[in-house]
């Protein structure tokens, strides 16, 4: 289909809810700014979900929209084109990203954005979207951290150990954070701790 008529077709695909028919309504609306054709004549749209979240947010504005509205269809816009690998890592890494409160939003624009495609490989796709699902409700299911806030020390943990206030515990924080990401058993605050101390080492 045509970029119009795919998103004509996404519409009736999520509930009746405002952010969701908004985002889909605008989910493509970057496309025109950023296509390029390929040597075969294929048609690549790289960098559309930004550029798309950016204009939608113009739009929305200039039509008065309130600002959570705007900011959740923008948000939606803006990673709807995410396909992580299908491994607790990679999820965990999106997620991070992305925010785990967005992500059943996000599986409703991902399955909408699909029927309204083709059905080329469409059952390969909605096995991806299934196998994708899974994987989260697993994470959420575990607690696994997603998130710095969910990391079990904090900065005034790391001030408790001698590290001054200030950037360097945001970077700590971000360096554990990390770790967390590939490894999320480390995260216990005795693990965490040990951790810590191996990093600030040099700094205190």
């Amino acid at each position: 289909y045509s970029v119009g008529m795919h998103t004509i077709r996404t519409l009736p695909e999520v509930p009746k809810d405002k952010a969701l028919r908004l985002a889909m309504l605008f989910h493509d609306v970057g496309k025109p700014l950023c296509v390029t054709t390929d040597e075969e004549g294929q048609d690549h749209y790289y960098g559309h979900p930004q550029i798309g979240a950016d204009l939608t947010k113009n739009i929305l504005r200039r039509l008065k929209f309130d600002n959570a509205t705007i900011q959740q269809v923008c948000h939606l816009i803006r990673y709807h084109d995410e396909r992580p690998s299908l491994t607790q890592k990679s999820v965990r890494r999106m997620l991070s990203r992305v925010g785990a409160e967005y992500m059943p939003n996000l599986l409703l624009v991902k399955y909408a954005d699909l029927m309204g495609q083709s059905d080329y490989n469409r059952e390969k796709k909605l096995a991806y979207i299934k196998e994708l699902e899974a994987i989260f409700d697993k994470l959420m299911r575990e607690n696994q951290c997603t998130s710095k806030s969910q990391l079990a020390i904090s900065g005034q943990d790391l001030i408790a150990m001698g590290l001054p206030q200030g950037k360097v515990i945001g970077q700590v924080l971000n360096q554990l954070f990390e770790q967390v990401l590939e490894t999320p058993e480390l995260n216990t605050k005795d693990k965490l701790l040990e951790l810590a101390h191996k990093i600030v080492a040099p700094l205190i």
